[in-house]
């Protein structure tokens, strides 16, 4: 919801989305199908068709999978990613940087 909002009020600057992703999990090499989740909190799971309504674009901002898991009322959180990991093959400044 904040990602939205930011990018209706700030057109010009284009934000970029930085949230847990498909591309995200794979630069973790992290497989999708593996990391933990958790369900939503029932205002999260009342907001995902809401937030669909507001970024049409979702899938191809988090990655189908990913909205897979938020339709199915879970979500991932990057403790849980980065706990699940032992071995990370990424640098903490290659997470900080926009993925490509």
């Amino acid at each position: 919801m904040i990602f939205a909002w930011l990018r209706e009020h700030l057109p010009r600057k284009q934000p970029k989305f930085l949230g847990i992703s498909d591309d995200f999990l794979r630069a973790l090499g992290v497989q999708s199908s593996k990391s933990p989740t958790i369900q939503l909190a029932p205002p999260e799971a009342e907001s995902v068709p809401v937030l669909e309504g507001i970024l049409p674009d979702l899938v191809s901002l988090v990655g189908s999978s990913c909205a897979r898991r938020l339709r199915d009322g879970r979500k991932l959180e990057i403790e849980g990613v980065l706990g699940a990991e032992k071995t990370l093959r990424v640098s903490i400044l290659d997470l900080i940087s926009p993925i490509t």
